[in-house]
């Protein structure tokens, strides 16, 4: 009666976990240009000051896993 529901398979969620306090500038970008080359169905940012999380495809778990700890770990 409200509306439809769909279903996506393989699926996963992938969190990004940090002080995402908005006085810590820079670490949202440094996040999204790890993800840039990754389809991202839904991105949930807001929720809380620690997290961004992203909604993508199974089969790019383990490249964007591996895209975000080298932007993120190896850009110090």
């Amino acid at each position: 009666k409200y509306g439809t529901v769909s279903v996506d398979h393989d699926m996963c969620i992938v969190c990004v976990v940090g002080d995402l306090d908005w006085k810590n500038l820079g670490f949202e970008t440094l996040v999204l240009e790890a993800m840039k080359s990754i389809s991202v169905r839904m991105i949930s940012y807001g929720g809380s000051n620690y997290n961004i999380s992203f909604l993508i495809n199974a089969q790019d778990k383990q490249r964007a896993l591996q895209q975000l700890s080298d932007v993120l770990f190896q850009h110090q």
